[in-house]
């Protein structure tokens, strides 16, 4: 296991501190610590948070919410397919789910997306931007949630976001196996 010495440094200073200024009510065992090394374009990160249970399953119904009208928008197919399924899984209300790939981008998608009238969009924010050009301004004002993983999101993108979907919450998502999944809330629905 490598490990960059400025990660480790930034990783122990921020623990020293939170231990030194925190009242710790919990067993060791309700903290998570989650580093970044900020590899994807942001700045290192560590983060401790307290959690009675860590528990993926509730964070992951957490993540899927109501699921209503939810359009899934990724290029791959394997993160459709994946996305798709634990949609099913996780899903509190079980509602309607539309999956597009690169390959349903097209002028008869404006009708499909007015009629589907997605309240939920999850998905990459590039795929996201494109699927936005096939929505007319009625679809896009009714969407509440706007939640992006997989690629970072620029301040440029977020502004597009804000405008193309007025009412929604934006949500950014960093997933992987050594940090967990952090969330970062772009902009509650005004």
């Amino acid at each position: 296991m490598m490990e960059r010495s400025d990660l480790v440094a930034f990783g122990t200073q921020t623990l020293e501190r939170f231990f030194d200024t925190s009242f710790i009510a919990h067993e060791a065992e309700s903290f998570a610590v989650r580093i970044s090394s900020g590899t994807t374009g942001g700045t290192p990160l560590v983060l401790v948070t307290e959690h009675p249970t860590l528990n993926t399953e509730s964070a992951s119904r957490k993540w899927w919410g109501g699921g209503e009208h939810t359009l899934l928008c990724y290029g791959s197919r394997n993160l459709r397919l994946f996305n798709a399924l634990s949609a099913k899984k996780y899903s509190n209300s079980g509602g309607a789910l539309m999956v597009l790939g690169a390959e349903d981008l097209s002028a008869g998608l404006v009708g499909i997306l007015a009629d589907f009238m997605p309240r939920r969009i999850i998905g990459s924010p590039s795929f996201i931007a494109r699927a936005a050009e096939y929505m007319n301004e009625q679809t896009r004002k009714r969407v509440l949630y706007v939640q992006c993983a997989g690629e970072t999101v620029s301040k440029e993108l977020t502004s597009f976001f804000a405008a193309q979907f007025p009412k929604a919450t934006l949500r950014s998502v960093y997933t992987a196996v050594d940090v967990g999944p952090i969330v970062c809330v772009m902009r509650e629905s005004p």
